[in-house]
């Protein structure tokens, strides 16, 4: 299917400058390009007051179910590290998950019709980024070939994607003091981010379990985060934690 590459630029650039609106724009042209779903994360750099942005057209089961995932999958998913670490696209599948050991995360996802797919980061002047990509049901392409080709697309819709969402005035919090956390509360949340356990963290710090569930609990309430992962990504955030 072709894409009318300026059309979908000139409607990032309308007058509606939601996040909503960004979505449901980038959506249309994975659609158009044969891909079931979309999604775009946007995160600021640690100076900064924008917050992190997080949007998709996963389905709600499934991103209640990601955020509960343990830190220590999400920080060994393939796909998050390159898009982390790398500029270059990838064009990813079940066979990067068996590689990394990862295939029960797979069949997770998978199990909510998310098999494979093109993604790729686009990094700003001032150290903030936008990862954006797009997915299917398929465990895997049929062939490398079409999403190449329609790499090219992806890219200049990232970018669109990228000035949309670190100009828009929705992505900034209010100034306001970073919640008091305690050394202790901090050690965890940094052990936490390693993919350690609660057990595995009091081991490492010479604690019971319990404590080390009891500061992880006053870490969450104190950044007002939905669970562990969350606060450790506000904790980072927030330049808490590195």
């Amino acid at each position: 299917m072709s894409v009318d590459l300026d059309n979908i630029l000139s409607e990032f650039s309308g007058a509606d400058q939601s996040p909503e609106t960004a979505i449901r724009i980038f959506s249309q042209l994975g659609k158009a390009l044969g891909y079931d779903y979309a999604a775009a994360d946007y995160l600021p750099n640690k100076q900064s007051n924008k917050k992190i942005i997080s949007l998709s057209t996963y389905s709600e089961r499934w991103e209640s179910e990601r955020a509960q995932l343990p830190m220590d999958q999400i920080l060994r998913d393939p796909v998050l590290q390159h898009l982390d670490t790398r500029v270059d696209p990838i064009i990813w599948d079940e066979r990067d998950y068996v590689k990394s050991s990862l295939s029960p995360l797979y069949e997770r996802f998978h199990g909510h019709g998310i098999g494979s797919g093109i993604a790729l980061t686009i990094r700003g002047p001032a150290g903030d980024y936008v990862c954006v990509g797009f997915s299917n049901e398929a465990r895997a392409q049929n062939s490398h070939a079409a999403p190449t080709r329609q790499l090219g697309t992806l890219f200049v819709a990232a970018s669109a994607m990228y000035n949309r969402l670190q100009a828009g005035g929705f992505d900034r919090v209010p100034e306001v003091a970073k919640p008091l956390l305690t050394p202790r509360e901090i050690e965890c949340l940094r052990w936490a981010r390693a993919g350690k356990t609660s057990w595995e963290t009091s081991v490492i710090l010479g604690i019971s379990q319990a404590t080390a569930t009891f500061h992880l609990k006053n870490s969450i309430a104190k950044l007002q985060a939905a669970n562990k992962t969350h606060a450790v990504v506000c904790a980072v955030q927030l330049g808490l934690i590195n």
